[in-house]
């Protein structure tokens, strides 16, 4: 029985720590249980998912990159679903459901190089993604629980999945005589016929071999189809030529990995897993290998592994070392972790689904509504500057928080309210609400042009901020830490001294800085001359343009009408454009030059973008090489020429906060589970401990939140 509230101090805002509050609030009578606060860096939570809205600028969103959930996210979306129904907004009021806040989005196209003519002159075609067609709202995901799945179960439905797509993608029936292609249908048939009845370990040879015939069968076809493409494709209007080499790349892709782990002699055990891991077994053996080795080495095409879906693949997990293009890593065993689960969860549900408005809004807007509303403490404006850790006899722990305090409030006997209103809907801004704060302190922000987020700021020269120190035993029973992978090492000495693992983990769990540019257009993208998805009505977005680093495009133009712009001059397109950055070396702390020398080179991308590369998504704006119609961007003042880019919106991702987690090879290995951190009243929570899907994104980051609650509470009730 517990006497009194276990005191639990939460480090960071973002998805994981916001999941383990709501998770744990929404235990009956849990205000008995529990004291919990989070304290934040700066004015808002959501760490690299944050997004503000300009108060300055018409109330546009601001965003750290494109933000989707796909739908396989069966933990985000169920957790969402409990927190819109917990907000309860009344009737009439903007998103006040989750299936106002999220829609299903079908039009999604990888981009593809491709040979023209007869001198194989590259150029880039669009190869769109057509998703089976998707019943489930957001409401409806997530409501049905997923039975664990064997390994056998798991490879009989990749099977099936490859089968199937394999026969739509061709519409192979009775008026295709497709020998080859039907020879390859059929084998899969088998293979899935196969695995489907297999209860036990032990896997026939004979279906290696069946898969080694297909795989023959594949790279036949596409020896053939490259050396008479230029020919067919003089005669076949419809590009039945390009779709066929998509067809095998994909076969290709499939068959080889299916191939490779029968013949790494591995067999991953069936994960113990409830609700909140992955229903999927685990091939962590395999990952010492990148994913483009693993397929090199069972022989997968030349064609294949300088692919689009390749590209595409390590452009979407932003899995560059260091952000260079040339050097993509994952780690096989993780990819296929990942691959595996969100075929098991996809279920009826769309490909993808696009927030209404951006992610702050539409999520950790209503999760902070929510946290507030059941009695959950926030500490805006707190800057941990260091975690300590002791060695006792009953074990190791942390003994001491240590925090500056960014800023004083007018009130300070008030919680800072971080909220304001757009057209209805709470949102965050972009910069904090300066009228919270004691108005000496407010001038200083401004006068000198502070952000509070950023790790180079010299506010620490500026303006003392006072200092506060939370001790164990007294401030906290258990301290749960969701500040990025990226800053612990800096930020924890002392657990890293105490604990090789700890230290292990930080050193060997790789990030990456990414770049992001929103556009704001004075003609929608049809007027632009785009035909991506012209017979769809919906905003189309393409990944994988690997000619630059600003590899993924998407049109948000329906976001205009979340935003506050004159009815006389509203924009007609809105365009984010994200992917990998390498910034230059990092100086000493403080620097105010260096993140605004990041931002520089961004912009200078950007320009290049726009006036070299633009074309494939704009073409009436890029009509040649080295030009662009400058008119098509949206400024409210005068301003002509190269000068209206000024207006756009364009940052790097820089701060330790911001940058996308890796899984690179070997590196696994090295995380931690929530629970295991070697200090008895510390979790670990965030996409980047070993939580069982180990890849950066909303549903891995939300997995861990559930993961740590369930932790803290078979602790807390022993």
């Amino acid at each position: 029985m517990v006497d009194k509230p276990e005191k639990i101090v939460i480090l960071g805002g973002g998805v994981s720590g916001i999941t383990t509050a709501f998770q744990l609030t929404s235990e009956p009578d849990w205000q008995k249980k529990y004291d919990i606060t989070v304290y934040q860096l700066g004015w808002r939570n959501g760490g690299k998912g944050a997004s503000g809205r300009n108060r300055e600028k018409f109330d546009r969103i601001e965003e750290h990159g494109i933000h989707i959930w796909f739908g396989f996210y069966q933990q985000s979306f169920k957790a969402m679903r409990a927190c819109y129904e917990a907000l309860d907004r009344p009737e009439g009021s903007p998103m006040r459901t989750i299936d106002e806040a999220f829609k299903a989005h079908n039009s999604t196209a990888i981009a593809q190089e491709v040979k023209e003519g007869l001198l194989s002159k590259k150029t880039w075609e669009i190869w769109p993604i057509i998703p089976p067609s998707a019943s489930s709202k957001p409401s409806e995901i997530g409501k049905e629980s997923i039975a664990p799945c064997t390994k056998e179960k798991a490879i009989a439905i990749f099977v099936k999945w490859l089968s199937s797509h394999v026969t739509s993608s061709v519409g192979l029936d009775e008026d295709h005589d497709v020998s080859e292609l039907l020879l390859i249908t059929n084998s899969l048939e088998k293979v899935h016929q196969y695995f489907e009845r297999l209860e036990h370990n032990i896997i026939d040879a004979s279906i290696l071999n069946i898969l080694q015939d297909v795989q023959d069968a594949i790279h036949k076809i596409m020896k053939i189809e490259l050396l008479v493409v230029e020919v067919l494709k003089r005669f076949i209007p419809d590009l039945t030529v390009i779709k066929l080499n998509r067809l095998l790349m994909i076969a290709d892709m499939g068959v080889t990995t299916l191939i490779g782990i029968l013949e790494s002699d591995w067999i991953p055990h069936p994960a113990s897993l409830n609700q909140s891991n992955c229903t999927a077994p685990e091939y962590d053996a395999l990952n010492d290998i990148n994913y483009n080795d693993f397929l090199k080495k069972y022989k997968a095409s030349d064609v294949t592994l300088e692919g689009p879906l390749l590209n595409s693949l390590y452009g979407g997990f932003f899995a560059y070392e260091d952000g260079d293009m040339t050097k993509p890593n994952v780690e096989t065993g993780t990819f296929l972790n990942a691959a595996i689960y969100a075929m098991l969860h996809a279920g009826d549900s769309a490909l993808v689904y696009r927030m209404e408005t951006g992610m702050g809004d539409a999520v950790f807007a209503p999760y902070y509504q929510v946290l507030k509303k059941r009695g959950v403490k926030f500490q805006f404006f707190h800057e941990v500057t260091e975690v300590v850790a002791i060695e006792g006899h009953s074990g190791n722990e942390i003994s001491q928080i240590k925090m500056n305090q960014q800023v004083t409030l007018k009130d300070p006997s008030k919680e800072y309210n971080p909220l304001f209103d757009v057209k209805g809907l709470p949102c965050w801004p972009t910069a904090p609400l300066y009228d919270q704060i004691e108005e000496s302190v407010a001038s200083l922000l401004i006068d000198n042009n502070i952000n509070l987020e950023s790790a180079w700021s010299n506010w620490s020269e500026i303006y003392e901020q006072p200092k506060l120190t939370l001790n164990s035993g007294v401030d906290f029973d258990h301290l749960i830490l969701n500040i990025s992978i990226a800053g612990i090492q800096q930020l924890c000495p002392t657990l890293c001294e105490i604990n090789p693992a700890f230290k292990d983990m930080t050193e060997n769990i790789s990030t990456v800085a990414t770049q992001a540019v929103q556009t704001w257009g004075t003609q929608t993208i049809r007027e632009m001359g785009c035909t991506l998805f012209e017979d769809i009505d919906e905003a189309p977005e393409c990944l994988g343009y690997s000619t630059q680093a600003m590899d993924s495009w998407a049109d948000v133009s329906y976001l205009v009408n979340s935003e506050n712009w004159p009815a006389t001059a509203t924009p007609k397109d809105i365009s984010y454009f994200c992917g990998p950055f390498t910034p230059e070396e990092a100086p000493a702390i403080p620097n105010v030059n260096y993140p605004e020398r990041q931002k520089q080179i961004v912009k200078e991308q950007m320009m290049i973008m726009f006036k070299e590369r633009i074309g494939l998504f704009w073409p009436n704006a890029q009509p040649r090489k080295g030009e662009f119609d400058w008119d098509v961007l949206y400024t409210p003042d005068d301003k002509t020429g190269e000068a209206r880019a000024d207006f756009q919106y364009y940052r790097a991702n820089i701060d330790p906060s911001e940058r996308y987690v890796q899984s690179t090879v070997g590196s696994s290995v090295y995380r931690l589970k929530t629970d295991d951190s070697g200090f008895n009243n510390l979790y670990l929570t965030g996409d980047w401990i070993d939580n069982g899907f180990n890849m950066g994104c909303v549903e891995s980051a939300t997995i861990s939140g559930i993961q740590t609650a369930e932790a803290l509470q078979r602790n807390t009730s022993n």
